[in-house]
């Protein structure tokens, strides 16, 4: 869900779940899991085709343990970033992003490097 809050702000939720039937660890033992994932960003508008960004984004996961057992492990993440928009006369527009993701409380410690292209076309 993408809400505009001003001219210059808008801000974007996402939800999602997983379900593996079967998912199996390295030494051979199955079990289904699930996982969730959750997601809140503002973006703020500074030109047309450039966009500052800063998301916070929570993953949950079950990983099967050799027994068979399931074990939950949960990472959140900070994400500041960027992101550049190119449009061409075609409607084409590509979108090139980087982003620096940091965990905080539990995954604290947690770092990477997000590069992001997007190639969006318009439908006719």
């Amino acid at each position: 869900m993408s809400l505009e809050l001003s001219e210059q702000f808008v801000t974007h939720f996402n939800l999602g779940a997983t379900y593996t039937p079967g998912s199996k660890e390295a030494g051979g033992a199955k079990a289904n899991t699930t996982g969730t994932n959750y997601g809140a960003s503002l973006i703020y508008l500074a030109s047309e085709n450039f966009n500052l960004m800063l998301e916070a984004v929570r993953t949950t996961t079950e990983l099967v343990q050799p027994d068979g057992s399931k074990q939950r492990d949960t990472v959140t993440l900070i994400n500041p970033g960027v992101r550049f928009a190119k449009n061409y006369d075609s409607g084409l527009q590509i979108v090139s992003g980087l982003s620096l993701p940091r965990g905080i409380g539990s995954s604290s410690g947690t770092k990477g490097v997000l590069l992001y292209l997007s190639f969006e076309h318009p439908f006719k």
